[in-house]
């Protein structure tokens, strides 16, 4: 090797090492300060975006977790005020059996009469008052249409289609289950977004027709081979309304929803004071004393209805809850494996790269002091 001073490889080669060893010391100190492995996307551009879209999961379906919960708040509250609005029919119905008979006197009727009022204004005023966050739970319009609940971390909508006025239902006695036709195909614009059993759809009707109600969320119980007919459970049906037109000539729309379910109780019309204790049963003979009988017993029913389908609510958001927590515990593991710090590895980096830094160090200097014995040579 010549002997040189003003190029000193021998210390450019320990300055250069220096240099990669104090960024490889410096990532471990960075990773054992924060805890992470990957600080920005230079340490693992893949990991990072791969981390942060498994972090967006996470944090949506923790709050999905909320909105069940708060979802189950809710059906809980809807069937406390029940119970209470089913004891006072039964109560009612006590009232009316007693009534209905031609052992007690008309003054005694009348005492009777007087407690089913009573209990007829309190069960109005617990349909009506019965809140929880603002909303009055009991409502007509939150019993049937109900509530969205986000139970996912997707969108909502996927696709729509608008079905005009010759849009038909078809209704079974006795039966909750309607059949939406129509002359449209309602594959929703495109032969591979179709409508399959167990899909949510948001079906847009704005009034009744033949006491039919399809407005808000439905679960696809059926679809016709050619397409162009649905089956859903409707929340309240009145015998056959084949050929009712959704809308009354308007048009409506069908949306295919993800991550969204319907709570709902029912249709409480039937247990409203008015419906119970009308003008021919409102328990001031013995013949309206039983007509009240079958009254009471349709508001019971009703009732019974709206707790069993708030029931089932209950139950099914209780198992989205556990569901979710069980994804997003394993979802949170996996992206530990990603953007988490090995401290055994990153302590064992970090001690090689301090002893690296101190050799190389060492070395430098040495480095530096060799164009010192050229001055011997000058002697």
């Amino acid at each position: 090797m010549s002997t040189v001073i003003n190029t000193n490889i021998p210390s450019l080669v320990a300055r250069d090492a220096l240099k990669l060893n104090g960024r490889a010391m410096a990532d471990a100190m960075e990773q054992l300060s924060t805890g992470k492995r990957i600080n920005s996307a230079a340490d693992d551009a893949a990991g990072l975006a791969i981390s942060q879209t498994m972090t967006a999961q996470i944090r949506s379906m923790n709050t999905a977790v909320r909105n069940a919960n708060d979802g189950v708040s809710l059906a809980q509250t809807a069937e406390g005020a029940l119970i209470e609005v089913s004891n006072m029919l039964q109560r009612m119905r006590e009232l009316a059996v007693q009534a209905s008979t031609g052992t007690i006197s008309t003054v005694q009727r009348e005492y009777l009469k007087t407690e089913a009022n009573a209990l007829g204004d309190q069960i109005d005023s617990t349909i009506n008052n019965t809140r929880w966050n603002g909303y009055s739970v009991l409502s007509a319009a939150n019993m049937t249409t109900g509530f969205e609940i986000q139970i996912g971390d997707q969108g909502g909508a996927s696709a729509l289609v608008t079905m005009n006025g010759d849009t038909s239902v078809t209704t079974v006695a006795g039966s909750r289950s309607v059949t939406v036709a129509h002359n449209a195909d309602l594959r929703l614009a495109d032969n591979l977004n179709g409508l399959v059993v167990g899909d949510t759809v948001r079906i847009s009707q704005t009034t009744v027709v033949n006491g039919v109600t399809l407005k808000g969320l439905f679960r696809v119980e059926s679809v016709a081979a050619d397409g162009l007919n649905f089956t859903v459970q409707a929340v309240n049906v009145a015998g056959n309304a084949t050929g009712a037109n959704l809308t009354g000539g308007g048009a409506t729309t069908v949306q295919k929803v993800n991550g969204l379910m319907a709570l709902r109780g029912g249709d409480l019309s039937s247990v409203a004071k008015a419906t119970i204790l009308a003008s021919g049963s409102d328990m001031s003979s013995a013949a309206t004393s039983s007509a009240a009988l079958a009254k009471i017993d349709t508001g019971v029913e009703a009732v019974n209805t709206a707790r069993a389908n708030l029931g089932a609510s209950v139950n099914r958001l209780v198992s989205v809850v556990d569901n979710l927590t069980n994804v997003s515990q394993n979802l949170v593991e996996s992206r530990s494996r990603i953007l988490d710090t090995d401290y055994a590895a990153a302590t064992t980096e970090l001690a090689r790269t301090m002893i690296i830094q101190q050799a190389g160090t060492a070395v430098l200097a040495q480095a530096n002091q060799r164009p010192q014995f050229v001055l011997a040579l000058l002697r």
